[in-house]
C-alpha cells in the first residue's frame, strides 16, 4: 500500500483550486498567476487568487458597465480605473460590511496581493499606475515566533494520526 503523503496532497488540491478559479477570472490574472508561477508557494497562489478574485468581484458589482457580465469579461482597461480611494474603500468593505470578520493578517494579506497584482499589470504597461502605493496598508507585528514543521515531520504526524503509532 502507498504511503499517503499529506503535504504532497495538499498542494496538489491548492493548484487545483488555483486552476479552477482561473476559469473564472478575466485573462490579465491568467498572465499574472502564470508570470508568478514560480515565486509562489502553491498555498500562496491559493490565497492570492481568492483575495484578488475577491475584490475583482467588488470592483465589477462597482462599474455600472459590467454588472450584467461575468467577471472573466472584465477588461485590462476596467482595472486601470482603480484608484486608491477605490482601495480604501473596499478595505473599509472588508472590515466593516464583510459577512465575515477578517484578522489583520488576512487583511494584510488581501492588500498584498493586490499590491502584487498590480505592480505586474503596471510592470507589463496594462495599466499606468499602481494604486496600491498610495495606500496605507494594515501592519502585522511579526514577534511571535512561527515554528513549522518539516515535509517529512508532517507525513510523520499525520501517519501517527491515521495509523496509531506515536509522532517521533
Amino acid at each position: 500500500m502507498a504511503e499517503f503523503n499529506y503535504a504532497k496532497a495538499k498542494q496538489k488540491k491548492h493548484i487545483e483550486d488555483t486552476v479552477e478559479m482561473l476559469k473564472l477570472m478575466p485573462d490579465f490574472v491568467d498572465y499574472y498567476f502564470k508570470a508568478n508561477s514560480l515565486t509562489l508557494s502553491a498555498s500562496s497562489q491559493r490565497a492570492y487568487m481568492y483575495d484578488i478574485y475577491n475584490f475583482l468581484q467588488w470592483w465589477h458589482g462597482m462599474l455600472p458597465e459590467l454588472r450584467d457580465t461575468e467577471l472573466k469579461t472584465m477588461l485590462p482597461e476596467h482595472i486601470a480605473k482603480v484608484t486608491p480611494n477605490d482601495i480604501l474603500d473596499y478595505i473599509a468593505y472588508m472590515k466593516n460590511e464583510s459577512t465575515v470578520l477578517l484578522s489583520p493578517t488576512t487583511l494584510a494579506r488581501r492588500c498584498a496581493a493586490l499590491n502584487s497584482l498590480f505592480t505586474h499589470l503596471k510592470r507589463y504597461g496594462i495599466i499606468d499606475t499602481n494604486p496600491m502605493s498610495e495606500v496605507n496598508r494594515p501592519k502585522i507585528k511579526k514577534d511571535k515566533m512561527i515554528v513549522k514543521l518539516e515535509e517529512d515531520e508532517v507525513d510523520r504526524f499525520f501517519h501517527s494520526i491515521l495509523y496509531g503509532t506515536g509522532f517521533t
